[in-house]
């Protein structure tokens, strides 16, 4: 992992844009031996440092296709949270604004 990675990820949580974006990390190329797994990619990325942010690491092989359905559902699932309690709070704010 490089400098720039730790950048753009930083850079990325500063945005205003994106607070409440979801971050789905892959650590792929598990199934070569030299390969850093998933907890040494976290410490490298920092991504214990993204306090505010919801994120998730998943261990991939792209060749053989693991790890790949489970990031994608977990992805799937919390972008359908977010929107559930987005819609959720845009209802009391239009019930509350009809009072």
């Amino acid at each position: 992992m490089s400098r720039n990675s730790d950048f753009f990820l930083t850079h990325l949580s500063l945005q205003d844009e994106l607070r409440d974006a979801v971050l789905l990390v892959f650590a792929n190329k598990q199934d070569l031996p030299n390969a850093m797994n998933a907890a040494e990619i976290t410490d490298k990325l920092g991504l214990h440092s993204l306090r505010q942010r919801h994120w998730y690491i998943q261990s991939t092989c792209a060749t053989s296709g693991e790890g790949l359905y489970e990031g994608l559902d977990w992805l799937s699932n919390n972008i359908a949270s977010k929107d559930f309690r987005f819609q959720t709070e845009l209802e009391k704010a239009v019930m509350d604004s009809e009072l």
